[in-house]
């Protein structure tokens, strides 16, 4: 018997992923619609609707597993930056290491 297909993983533009945390902040930022941990469930509902008005098709598990992986992200590059010897290159836009930054990060 075949494993069922996966299905394909949505991508998302810069915009929407604006959109998202831009929503997503409104509702955190309300205080009859958050939890300790963040928003309540119905809240992602109420996220893609918002999103649906803006053009933007994505289901309640798609904002939240986009959303999770944005913060992934996120504390990854603040790891980086609060390294001893974190400088910032705007050639790249990407945060770059001393010899002492990277060996830190590679013994972390």
């Amino acid at each position: 018997m075949e494993a069922p297909a996966k299905k394909p993983r949505r991508t998302w533009t810069r915009r929407e992923e604006t959109q998202l945390l831009q929503y997503y902040l409104s509702a955190r930022n309300d205080a009859s619609l958050k939890t300790d941990k963040g928003i309540k469930t119905k809240l992602w509902t109420l996220i893609v609707s918002r999103l649906a008005k803006d053009g933007i098709a994505a289901n309640k598990d798609q904002c939240r597993s986009k959303y999770s992986r944005l913060m992934a992200e996120y504390d990854v590059y603040k790891r980086l930056c609060d390294l001893s010897g974190a400088d910032w290159c705007s050639e790249t836009n990407c945060p770059t290491l001393d010899e002492e930054g990277w060996a830190t990060l590679t013994q972390a």
